[in-house]
């Protein structure tokens, strides 16, 4: 009798906990020029006055997390956003009233040290280097008739070491979320504004680790912004 009793209340307690939950759809979306990213498409034009297409735009996103007093609800995870495809993440969280939302735009380094994975981390979604340098954290690939390479641009930004880590934390507030969404937007102007010396005249391929990796990696925080 006292087993039963037990594992009913164990059951209880675990779809009371369910009951308070809820699933958030988080939705990643990305704009030039104030227009939607359109790969293979449309021409934009850079801070240098550059003009350029988007073949490809791929980044990972992980442990995402709800801000919430007195701490952080952080769940353990990885995502690869891509915008081919603009697949929403569903992301499990109580309900509760949060005051934002916090990722690492990148993928931890104990993923790195630990080499190919599966899933989003699968070296077939052409996202991981070698077991040295690890995953590609951000890449922006595109043509441009500014470039030096073939019309090539190419910006591959990864490295989990120090003092060249690419991974970068970014938190946004939230005022509320309707329907259970979340709007993030990126906007790929804000990728060449905060790099002011790094044109594609100058720079047309980047695609390894190192100081200028680096350096374009700390702008990553100036391009997410959350959208209604």
């Amino acid at each position: 009798m006292t087993k039963n009793l037990l594992l009913f209340f164990l059951l209880f307690i675990c779809c009371l906990a369910k009951a308070q939950q809820q699933n958030i759809k988080i939705i990643f979306s990305h704009v030039a020029n104030s227009k939607k990213v359109i790969l293979n498409d449309s021409v934009y034009t850079n801070l240098h006055g550059e003009t350029y297409t988007i073949t490809k735009l791929k980044y990972y996103v992980s442990n995402i997390g709800f801000v919430q007093e007195p701490q952080n609800l952080i769940t353990p995870s990885v995502y690869l956003v891509n915008a081919a495809n603009n697949e929403p993440i569903i992301i499990p969280a109580p309900i509760n009233k949060f005051t934002a939302i916090t990722f690492l735009l990148g993928v931890d380094s104990v993923y790195n040290y630990s080499g190919a994975q599966t899933g989003a981390l699968d070296p077939l979604n052409d996202m991981f280097w070698v077991w040295n340098t690890g995953y590609i954290m951000f890449k922006l690939e595109g043509k441009s008739p500014a470039s030096t390479q073939y019309n090539k641009i190419e910006y591959h930004i990864g490295g989990y070491k120090a003092p060249y880590k690419t991974m970068q934390q970014i938190t946004l507030p939230i005022s509320n979320i309707i329907n259970n969404t979340v709007n993030i937007q990126l906007d790929v102007d804000a990728f060449w504004a905060k790099n002011k010396n790094t044109s594609i005249a100058k720079m047309p391929v980047v695609t390894t680790t190192g100081a200028l990796t680096a350096n374009i990696a700390n702008n990553f925080k100036h391009m997410f912004t959350i959208i209604n």
